[in-house]
């Protein structure tokens, strides 16, 4: 159940989780070096942002195979989201 809620987040509100973990965890600051780079993350790529920050502190720093399907399927499903919100507004 748990598993569920967690993708449940990230698929409805990637945005909201990754201001909660950025606030209430130290996470970003394991998985970035600077903090403009989850800045920038959490407005343009979200669910990238916190696929990356998954991998990431998954395999300490050595993403490889699926962690790289991972953040590919979440680049596509963020510059998806974003294609649908801009031709919703022509």
């Amino acid at each position: 159940m748990g598993c569920l809620i967690v993708i449940l987040v990230f698929l409805f509100s990637p945005r909201f989780a990754g201001l909660i973990f950025w606030i209430f965890t130290n996470w970003f600051d394991k998985a970035y070096q600077t903090w403009y780079w989850p800045l920038l993350g959490w407005i343009f790529l979200p669910l990238t942002t916190l696929a990356y920050m998954w991998a990431y502190l998954s395999t300490d720093g050595d993403i490889t195979g699926g962690w790289i399907a991972l953040i590919v399927f979440a680049v596509l499903v963020d510059l998806g989201s974003n294609a649908a919100s801009k031709k919703k507004s022509e």
